[in-house]
């Protein structure tokens, strides 16, 4: 853009017999490009009469328009003329400020003449356009709907223009756990002003100043919207960082939303059968901040467990997970998983943004049935196999599992390898046939 406005001469600009009664001749051809709202700087001096100059601009959209001229000396008199693309007669004239409102869109030429040739003085003008719609070519970023999203850590970058009708941007940062943020706007070739607002997913707006970045906390889960936007005669381009604190999905939990403070499952006989149950009936809500429950359940003995989750909403998102520690795993309700005598934990969780449901779980252990079994011989000539006094006339099974016992504790496992009437061969794994006054005893599922 120029930044100077060149001078024409007055025989150039106006008829030689009267240099104040009108422009005259090609003075348009003459005339320099403008930019709204920049300073345009000209020197009028009586030794190069040089008493007028001239200069165009576009106006792109309907609205009103503001021509300032400003002398350095404030003796000399300053008068402004401003003209439709073709014609010599002026839209209107007078004095500097000139207000000119309820123009159309298109080229328009000012005039600006020093009525005091004497009188030398520089001067600076510029016209200011105050359109009537200045989101009219904003694009669909001008409201928070239309916002451009920041993605994977990157700047939202943009310009907002009042003069050209270009006035609001929106961007926004999605928090599907809500949390805080710290927004960073920069500015770059500021003119005038230009607001930065923070908007929160609840609609409340925080007005912000871009000398630091913004720090907005307690954002509820949502998308949180920053608006940029040019006061009247404003520019500037921008760029919209922003660093995300996810807020903790159980944050409005109970303390059994951690495993250690997980609450006890008290498993009591089931009438009529020999397993025992428990059962609790609770809630998880991920956009409440309540997305997780911690349970815990001490198994009596050896068995197996099953554990039955029933959603109220089938369709959510909420898994049961199972397991001794915090490497608990998913697991499909209604199967049954083998448990030995220790202290077991089941989570449930909401899986992700808008999951809850209300449900009801239920645990029941079914203890182990063994077969007890005499050791009859010890084989230690391959590897180690025993010989054992039960067979299939007692319900052995080959290939099912089998634990070798010494004085009430597994010592070695194994497999049935072999089944007889009535007795079986037992393969011990690793070969470890260490042990002594030994029974045996053999899975019964």
């Amino acid at each position: 853009m120029p930044s100077r406005t060149s001078l024409l001469p007055c025989a150039a600009l106006l008829a030689a017999a009267a240099c104040t009664s009108g422009p005259a001749g090609n003075w348009r051809r003459m005339a320099r490009p403008m930019t709204l709202g920049d300073d345009m700087p000209v020197e009028f001096s009586s030794q190069r009469k040089a008493f007028a100059t001239a200069g165009y601009m576009e106006l792109p959209g309907d609205g009103n328009l503001s021509l300032v001229a400003q002398a350095v000396n404030n003796q000399a008199k300053i008068s402004l003329r401003l003209f439709e693309r073709t014609g010599n007669l002026p839209v209107a004239e007078g004095a500097s400020p000139l207000e000119v409102p309820n123009l159309r869109a298109g080229q328009y030429y000012l005039y600006v003449a020093n009525d005091t040739p004497a009188i030398a003085t520089r001067v600076n003008f510029r016209a200011v356009f105050k359109p009537a719609d200045p989101d009219g070519k904003s694009g669909d970023d001008k409201d928070a709907t239309g916002a451009r999203e920041i993605t994977g850590g990157r700047a939202a970058v943009g310009t907002v223009d009042y003069m050209n009708m270009n006035r609001t941007d929106h961007v926004k940062l999605p928090m599907p756990l809500g949390g805080s943020a710290s927004v960073r706007v920069r500015f770059d070739g500021l003119r005038g002003k230009v607001a930065t607002t923070a908007i929160l997913p609840t609609g409340e707006e925080i007005a912000f100043d871009t000398k630091k970045p913004a720090e907005v906390k307690n954002v509820p889960p949502g998308d949180l919207v920053v608006r940029v936007q040019a006061e009247e005669g404003g520019f500037a381009r921008y760029s919209v960082t922003a660093q995300v604190v996810d807020a903790d999905p159980d944050g409005d939990s109970g303390e059994n939303a951690d495993r250690s403070g997980a609450d006890e499952l008290q498993l009591k006989p089931r009438q009529g059968a020999n397993t025992q149950f428990a059962e609790a009936r609770a809630e998880v809500n991920f956009d409440k901040r309540n997305a997780t429950d911690w349970y815990r359940v001490q198994m009596p003995d050896k068995g197996k467990l099953s554990v039955q989750l029933r959603l109220k909403n089938p369709r959510a998102k909420v898994h049961a997970y199972f397991g001794r520690d915090d490497d608990v795993r998913r697991v499909q309700s209604g199967f049954n998983v083998d448990v030995a005598k220790d202290a077991y934990y089941v989570k449930v969780q909401a899986a992700d943004q808008g999951e809850a449901s209300g449900y009801t779980l239920t645990v029941e252990y079914y203890p182990a049935v063994y077969i007890d079994a005499r050791v009859i011989e010890i084989d230690r000539k391959n590897g180690c196999a025993v010989l054992v006094d039960k067979g299939s006339n007692h319900m052995v099974r080959q290939g099912v599992a089998a634990s070798v016992v010494v004085g009430g504790q597994t010592v070695v496992t194994g497999l049935v390898e072999t089944v007889f009437a009535n007795s079986s061969r037992v393969r011990v794994a690793g070969g470890d046939c260490k042990f002594s006054n030994a029974s045996v005893q053999i899975s019964g599922y």
